[in-house]
């Protein structure tokens, strides 16, 4: 049996989703495919996968063996395309893993990747949304928070902020808050937390900065005239003078520079979260590889008055 063909069936079988599919991606029949895991089965002595006439699910053993295969074959790609290091070409797969970024996040992202994928068209990039870093797909990945991994390499890029800020309409009838306590009487548009996340609170609040000087955070407690968990439906609300709204900074740069919202409460706002980029650890990075960190870098990293200072820009001559 040719063990490495097996895992590539095997790995088509999973992201294919069904045997039928992954035919598809090969020059042999559904039943040939069916073959090749059942003897590859036979071989490990284990089951890989729990089949039914609607379903196929991994099982414990798949799931940790999928991994392997993944991390496997990205090794013996890496190995057989050594010659794109002397020939500086980006061929192959780039696989991307994505932490929970949130949506306007991400939309930018894709709004960069469309723009790497017209550069660089010899190649092709698969990205995905998940909590797991890409330490089988010798690929990269970008992650909110303080990454928990070990033997990766990690780069700081620019921090998730947010700024407090509402329309010119709606502050032309209301005074701009002053203090946290001011948010009591002002109509407030907020983000609609599930209870797993850690960013709900029983009581409706934000967590915001207690002021210059401190990087203390206190629960800003407010009436919420609207509750959305989505971001572009909130952006909409504050664009139309519904109230004043703790909004991603990435999202709303744009319409502060325009001036149709006005932050308020500047030096209130929370801490910026860092936003890292994660790849596997390597002696030669491949030209892939290597093309998109200087990508991300170019793209996402750290302004050279950031570094060191988490300060994230809300607009031209901001500093937040």
């Amino acid at each position: 049996m040719d063990i490495l063909k097996a895992m590539r069936v095997f790995v088509r079988i999973v992201e294919a989703g069904s045997l039928t599919a992954a035919a598809e991606g090969f020059d042999f029949s559904p039943t040939m495919v069916g073959n090749h895991l059942q003897s590859l089965e036979a071989h490990l002595g284990a089951k890989l996968l729990h089949r039914t006439t609607r379903r196929q699910t991994l099982t414990e053993f798949g799931k940790a063996y999928y991994d392997r295969c993944l991390e496997i074959l990205a090794l013996i790609e890496d190995a057989e395309t050594l010659a794109q290091v002397e020939q500086a070409a980006f061929k192959g797969v780039l696989r991307i893993t994505r932490d929970d970024l949130g949506e306007c996040r991400s939309h930018a992202c894709a709004q960069a990747l469309h723009a790497r994928i017209s550069r660089y068209r010899g190649g092709s990039h698969h990205h995905r949304h998940g909590d797991r870093f890409p330490r089988k797909w010798g690929g990269g990945g970008h992650s909110l928070g303080v990454p928990r991994v070990t033997n990766m390499t990690v780069k700081a890029l620019r921090p998730y902020g947010h700024v407090l800020c509402a329309a010119p309409a709606y502050l032309k009838d209301r005074a701009a808050p002053v203090s946290l306590d001011d948010l009591r009487h002002h109509d407030c548009l907020a983000f609609r937390f599930t209870p797993a996340s850690e960013w709900w609170t029983p009581i409706p609040s934000w967590r915001l900065g207690k002021g210059p000087g401190t990087d203390e955070v206190v629960e800003a407690v407010m009436s919420p005239r609207l509750k959305a968990d989505n971001t572009y439906a909130l952006r909409t609300a504050v664009l139309d003078g519904m109230g004043i709204a703790l909004m991603p900074q990435i999202l709303v740069v744009d319409d502060i520079r325009a001036g149709r919202l006005i932050p308020v409460l500047p030096d209130n706002l929370p801490p910026p979260r860092p936003v890292n980029l994660i790849y596997r650890r390597d002696r030669r990075m491949s030209p892939r590889l290597k093309s998109f960190v200087e990508f991300a870098l170019e793209n996402f990293g750290l302004d050279a008055d950031q570094v060191g200072t988490g300060r994230v820009r809300t607009g031209r001559g901001d500093g937040d």
